[in-house]
């Protein structure tokens, strides 16, 4: 009796070992690899090893830990028999699936085994990040209740949008999930999804989508294409505040963009179950007390865990059986779909070449139990052995003669056709992998450099002005450049020369560089130092100091006059200044916040209670769409000038005290 096809499992099958045998046992001889090593590994696949002969391999990322991932080195290694290698998992990043193809190997996946564990765990990092659940969990486990100012960053989830990063298995049972609470789904994939919930919105660009996304969750898999999908420019694309939730692959995230998004405060928080470099973990990630993280916890449960052994072994029956198994990788779906197109008009010899791939499949490393090929003969209409080796020797005799009879128009039609569909298929294939033309690519490629430079020659020439003081009235400024890479025939050459333009002048700098222009000269001043890099340079400068000692000097002068009409002028402007030095109720209250400075009076501030006061001053500022949180800190009259922070709840007590108010966002 003939020897039957040999199937390695190359990883320990933890919850199915039963079905291994249910589905396995009836029709081929199982072998457990027992190597050590990858040599070992390599070595046993060699002609006359232990694993030569094999047809199928089972495997999943445990067994990495013995043999590595299967990259071009095992691939190339594995006995020439092999045909199927059944991958349980549905991200199949560890297998070099273009090598497999070079060999002719097939590799199967589990998708819909891991769909609803995957995405249960993305709502889980959902509603962490949304409502802070991690942050205040950790404070508990410290002994601290609940962190101070946990609200400010939490939010409910009702009404939210959720933007879905391809809607396949896993991001439509997301998508279901959290219509419970309920949440506006929208949704970007390679193509619009045919059976997509009517409640999923569909964009076709993906910045519009992600423009309106509250969270952010990831659903593809990763590819060579897909590394560093999710990057800068995307992220940015997100509106200030958003989540990132990434429970697809570590990879497919540029994870320096996110760190940096996180740390400036565009992204409120991110929720992470994958990461690049498994099992180690970005430290810097560890810091933000926003951000959840879990170790690739999608499907770690015993019953997603053997829905998924279980559909791996499917495949691998499905293959020995009909010689194809159910869940090809999409890398062999369009070669299946190519090939199929391309026979089409080969009716006859394609079902008699489709049959024989079905019996060779059967034969493969040997001829199986007569008893099993008649069963297989009959599920064909093929027969016996006899009928099968007289419909070769059909094949043989009548291939000459139809090739005869066809005209060469006929041929050249059929040939014509072919190659027709094969270009329409490349042709779809391509823009569905490429779907912003080349040469807008490159446009924008070099629209992108050229903003970089700039920008790198700006925060160079900023972090030099950095270095001024009002003693540098006379060294050169850094020269700062405009969107379109020159410098402003209006820009300073120096802080003396910036003191002496006129208020026109000044005004016309500003808006070179595309900046506000406000009312006041001194607000225009501050604001040009404050876009130069040049913070060390404050209100109290040469310009404005000087100005204020020749008034004093003038009102004086004016005093101590003969003229009695010089001396009246005098005395009425020593009166101003002694009320504006006076101290209070009578002296204004002055609040400052980065480089602007505004004066109000102490009895309109009294009439307010601290947080109205609070957010009357964020309305002056423009901080009333802030993200972060603003805190209000005063120095008193007759103390060193120290700011801290204001009790809101004293503060009509506090007024009567306070010299200046500072404001101050939170990092």
């Amino acid at each position: 009796m003939s020897a039957r096809p040999k199937i390695l499992i190359c990883s320990i099958i933890v919850w199915a070992q039963k079905e291994v045998q249910d589905l396995l046992g009836p029709i081929a001889d199982v072998i457990w690899m027992d190597s050590p090593d990858r040599a070992s590994f390599l070595t046993d696949c060699k002609p006359g090893g232990k694993y030569d002969g094999i047809v199928g391999i089972y495997r999943e990322n445990e067994s990495a830990k013995n043999i590595g991932i299967y990259d071009k080195q095992i691939i190339d290694g594995l006995p020439q028999s092999l045909k199927w290698i059944a991958h349980n998992g549905a991200g199949y990043d560890p297998v070099d699936v273009r090598a497999c193809k070079a060999r002719g190997i097939f590799v199967s996946n589990t998708p819909g085994a891991v769909d609803d564990a995957t995405a249960t765990t993305a709502l889980y990092l959902l509603l962490s990040t949304m409502r802070q659940y991690s942050f205040a969990e950790r404070s508990l486990h410290q002994l601290q209740w609940k962190p101070s100012g946990i609200n400010r960053n939490s939010h409910d989830i009702t009404g939210k949008t959720l933007a879905i990063l391809g809607l396949g298995g896993i991001g439509q049972r997301l998508a279901d999930l959290v219509q419970s609470f309920p949440m506006r789904v929208i949704y970007h994939s390679r193509r619009k999804v045919a059976n997509a919930p009517s409640y999923c919105e569909y964009f076709e660009n993906v910045e519009e989508m992600l423009a309106q996304a509250d969270v952010l969750s990831v659903h593809v898999p990763l590819r060579k294409e897909t590394e560093g999908l999710v990057g800068e420019e995307w992220i940015r694309a997100l509106k200030p505040g958003a989540i990132i939730i990434n429970t697809a692959r570590g990879k497919v995230i540029d994870e320096e963009a996110l760190i940096r998004a996180l740390e400036d405060g565009h992204l409120a928080a991110a929720g992470l179950d994958v990461f690049p470099n498994e099992p180690q973990v970005n430290p810097r990630l560890l810091t933000f007390p926003q951000v959840t993280l879990l170790p690739h916890m999608g499907t770690e449960n015993q019953d997603s865990q053997k829905k998924m052994e279980i559909r791996a072994l499917q495949n691998l029956r499905d293959f020995l059986l009909t010689g194809m198994g159910k869940d090809l990788v999409i890398e062999h779906q369009g070669l299946s779909k190519a090939n199929q197109n391309s026979g089409q008009n080969l009716d006859l010899l394609a079902n008699q070449s489709s049959k024989l791939a079905v019996i060779d499949s059967l034969l493969v490393n040997g001829e199986y139990e007569l008893q099993r090929m008649r069963a297989e003969f009959q599920a064909h209409k093929l027969g016996t052995e006899n009928e099968v080796l007289h419909l070769k020797a059909l094949a043989t005799r009548i291939r000459p003669e139809i090739e005869s009879r066809l005209r060469e128009g006929i041929r050249k039609q059929i040939r014509d056709t072919i190659r027709a569909r094969v270009k329409e298929e490349v042709d779809r294939q391509i823009v569905s992998y490429v779907p912003i033309p080349l040469d807008k690519q490159l446009v924008d490629m070099k629209k992108r450099g050229k903003e970089v430079k700039i920008a790198l020659a700006n925060s160079e020439a900023r972090t030099q002005n950095s270095t001024l003081n009002i003693n540098s009235e006379y060294e050169s400024l850094a020269p700062i450049l405009t969107d379109s890479g020159d410098k402003s025939a209006l820009y300073p050459a120096d802080l003396g020369n910036l003191f002496s333009y006129d208020e026109e002048s000044l005004r016309a700098l500003l808006r070179s560089y595309g900046l506000e222009v406000e009312g006041d000269e001194r607000s225009n001043v501050s604001e040009f130092l404050r876009f130069i890099g040049a913070t060390g340079v404050c209100f109290d400068d040469k310009r404005f100091g000087t100005l204020q000692a020749a008034g004093t000097e003038v009102v004086t002068t004016l005093s101590s006059s003969s003229n009695p009409v010089a001396a009246g002028v005098g005395e009425i402007l020593q009166v101003v200044l002694q009320a504006a030095a006076a101290p209070p109720p009578a002296k204004p209250i002055m609040i400052s916040y980065n480089n602007r400075v505004m004066a109000l009076g102490r009895r309109r501030m009294a009439s307010l209670n601290g947080r109205v006061a609070l957010t009357y001053l964020k309305s002056k500022f423009g901080l009333l769409n802030a993200t972060r949180p603003v805190i209000l800190n005063a120095s008193f009259i007759g103390k060193e000038e120290e700011f801290v922070e204001i009790d809101m709840d004293a503060w009509e007590e506090l007024v009567p005290h306070i010299d200046r108010l500072s404001l101050y966002m939170e990092p």
